[in-house]
């Protein structure tokens, strides 16, 4: 078994350090894409592999195809340097606040639009981070969207929040609904909320009939409130401020990256590393 080299940190110097080259990028890649020395060629399905033409690529022995690294992830095809494309990444998963596309273009001396196509394609891979439904007691709550710039006819946001000891204490989600649907608001508490979960309805909440088949316990409602408000305060804080011309077509995204950062604040040393898993095993936005 083949120990593979995963970046810890939040430091730009020890990134910079880290990954000097496109080189150090590709290598990163294939050792995850290729864990344990593992490969599968994607058209014909052979196991075995010789060393291909590109920078840490693997040629097919049987049908001869050679596959990058980078092949089928959101670094295929860029229009500027892998290793800008991996510190443009960094720059997302560490930054408090996150940074606009306007900003990293003018680091990176790209085009801003060029900028926030392969951004968008980041925030649409921090969306599959989710790899289970929140459990145990879960504070729900939410807001619409209604701005003539942003979404003129109104999105649901669902916010649903882990909580302990009166506090947020494990994951948050949120996510874009058609408020009109109430099949897609009841989709949100199957999907992403354990049935045996204990639901606390925030006052302002518009799924308190969708929270019957929990343990609802509206009575506390009112401890909890304030809590959802600061919550959907500092969201929408953060969602106009680095996104302000955002349309109902990618609010869900921006969320994506607003919570992937949330919840990895506790050790966000590995946020970049889990960042390049998603990456590299789910399909990329087109």
């Amino acid at each position: 078994m083949i120990k593979r080299a995963i970046f810890y940190g939040t430091s730009q110097d020890k990134f910079n350090k880290h990954f000097t080259s496109d080189d150090d990028c590709f290598k990163y890649l294939s050792e995850i894409k290729w864990k344990d020395d593992t490969f599968v060629c994607t058209r014909c399905g052979n196991t075995h592999y010789c060393k291909g033409h590109l920078p840490f690529s693997r040629r097919c022995t049987k049908c001869k195809h050679d596959e990058s690294p980078t092949a089928g992830t959101v670094f295929d095809k860029l229009k500027f340097s892998l290793n800008t494309a991996f510190h443009i990444a960094f720059n997302l998963c560490t930054s408090e606040n996150g940074v606009t596309s306007t900003a990293l273009s003018i680091k990176y001396g790209l085009r801003q639009k060029t900028v926030w196509d392969f951004k968008r394609k980041i925030q649409h891979a921090m969306g599959y981070v989710e790899d289970k439904p929140l459990e145990g007691m879960i504070l729900v709550g939410t807001f619409e969207i209604r701005d003539s710039k942003c979404s003129p006819k109104g999105d649901l946001v669902i916010i649903g929040m882990e909580i302990l000891g009166g506090k947020i204490a494990g994951h948050e989600y949120a996510y874009v609904v058609d408020s009109a649907s109430p099949d897609s608001i009841r989709d949100f508490f199957k999907k992403h909320i354990s049935r045996n979960s204990q639901i606390i309805v925030g006052k302002e909440s518009r799924c308190e009939q969708y929270a019957d088949e929990y343990s609802d316990r509206t009575a506390t409602r009112l401890e909890y409130s304030a809590l959802m408000d600061n919550h959907v305060s500092n969201l929408k804080k953060w969602l106009f401020g680095v996104h302000r011309h955002c349309s109902a077509e990618y609010i869900q995204d921006y969320l994506n990256e607003y919570y992937f950062r949330l919840n990895g604040h506790r050790d966000n040393t590995v946020l970049f590393d889990t960042l390049m898993n998603l990456i590299v095993k789910n399909k990329p936005l087109h």
